[in-house]
């Protein structure tokens, strides 16, 4: 799988390089969960490309790998794209997630 992995990256640094950003960042979505997400992040750290690197900050995020850091990067790109339906989308999936856990926690000690 390592393998598969690599060539997913070479071709996305080949796309990218060729300026096909789209192109590359299907291809490095496949290497989630493989390859360190702060490579991608690196590349399409750019407000030209932020509809990308979004859409790779939300796919850490859907797959459960997403630090703090990736959050926190994910909501300012939705905050540069003034993408406020899914900004708000993502505040009330964390909201609904805290509460879950506050009642977990709340049965556990009782």
């Amino acid at each position: 799988m390592e393998g598969l992995v690599e060539i997913f990256k070479l071709y996305g640094d080949h796309l990218y390089t060729k300026g096909n950003h789209a192109g590359a960042m299907e291809q490095y979505l496949k290497t989630i969960g493989r390859l360190e997400p702060s490579y991608v992040i690196k590349k399409f750290l750019d407000a030209q490309r932020i509809n990308q690197l979004t859409a790779y900050l939300q796919e850490l995020h859907k797959q459960g790998l997403a630090s703090e850091d990736h959050t926190t990067l994910l909501l300012n790109c939705y905050t540069k794209l003034r993408d406020t339906e899914r900004l708000n989308e993502f505040l009330n999936v964390k909201k609904i997630c805290l509460y879950i856990y506050m009642c977990i926690f709340l049965f556990v000690i009782y």
